[in-house]
C-alpha cells in the first residue's frame, strides 16, 4: 500500500497534515487546533488522549520514493 499510517501525540500534530479519522482520510487546518482552559490542546473540540493516526503518503519517483 502506499499509505504509512503512525500515531502521533495531540502537540505533535500541524496544519497541513493528513490524518485518518474513522475511516476518512482529513486535512488539518489550523482553525480545527486549539487551547482550551478546561481540556487543553483540542483538534476538532476533542483532547485525543490515546493519539491520532497520521498518513504519509509513499510515492514512487525516478530515484526511489518521496514520502508527502
Amino acid at each position: 500500500m502506499n499509505m504509512i499510517r503512525t500515531l502521533i501525540s495531540l502537540e505533535d500534530l500541524r496544519h497541513g497534515m493528513t490524518v485518518d479519522l474513522d475511516g476518512r482520510l482529513h486535512t488539518v487546518d489550523s482553525k480545527e487546533i486549539k487551547r482550551s482552559e478546561f481540556m487543553g490542546l483540542t483538534f476538532l473540540g476533542d483532547p485525543w488522549r490515546k493519539g491520532i493516526t497520521r498518513v504519509v503518503f509513499k510515492v514512487p519517483t525516478a530515484r526511489g520514493y518521496r514520502y508527502e
